[in-house]
């Protein structure tokens, strides 16, 4: 007669032990995928939202010829580019989230990025004052459907060489998300040893270009 032999109870606790680690392992997998995905996610959100605007700007600023302005009112944190027949008013992040009360609005609303139709080129004008707002059906948020939310940290438009006919321009831009406390005083990410680190959702990318105004790039 043949006698069953069952597990002892060494064998059933290794078992078990074998099982928990391998349920953490692909948990710990399993988190680290999902947050590169997010990271992935993030960073290619910031470069397309940037290829757009980047590509926005060019256009205007090569039929804009000659007729440039730029002002920088409120300690520099809007940014007011006016390129011939249209104008864009940016709000920093800063701004945005510690005292947006002082950020450009459209239609009431605090705007990121704004492009708008501005003939006479009033929104670079501080006679008497420089614009706060703007109800126009001409003026698109640029960065207002972005998601994750995406603002401005600086923007700056340089001339280069210039002519009566043509000009050459740098545009540099810094986009990210715009996520209130993850990014430091220097626009970059917070390292992760920072408690209000938030890598997977953060990302700052300088976007810059020349262009020639009066002409092709």
């Amino acid at each position: 007669m043949e006698h069953s032999r069952g597990f002892t109870l060494i064998e059933l606790t290794m078992a078990i032990l074998f099982i928990s680690f391998l349920i953490l392992a692909v948990g710990f997998i399993s988190v680290n995928v999902g947050n590169m995905y997010q990271k992935g996610t993030t960073l290619k959100a910031v470069n397309q939202s940037g290829r757009e605007v980047a590509d926005t700007m060019r256009r205007d600023i090569m039929q804009a010829g000659n007729s440039i302005k730029v002002a920088t009112p409120g300690n520099g944190n809007t940014i007011r580019w006016c390129l011939g027949t249209v104008s864009y008013v940016a709000n920093k992040a800063s701004l945005i989230n510690n005292n947006p009360a002082q950020a450009f609005k459209v239609n009431g609303e605090v705007a990121r990025l704004v492009r708008m139709s501005d003939p006479s080129q009033s929104i670079c004008s501080a006679s008497p004052a420089y614009p706060m707002s703007a109800t126009t059906t001409d003026a698109v948020d640029l960065l207002g459907s972005a998601t994750p939310a995406l603002a401005i940290y600086d923007m700056k438009l340089t001339s280069l060489t210039g002519s009566a006919q043509q000009s050459l321009h740098e545009v540099s831009f810094l986009l990210g998300t715009a996520e209130k406390g993850i990014v430091s005083a220097s626009n970059y990410c917070l390292p992760n040893t920072n408690p209000n680190a938030n890598a997977n959702y953060c990302s700052v990318v300088e976007f810059k270009t020349i262009i020639r105004s009066g002409g092709s790039q």
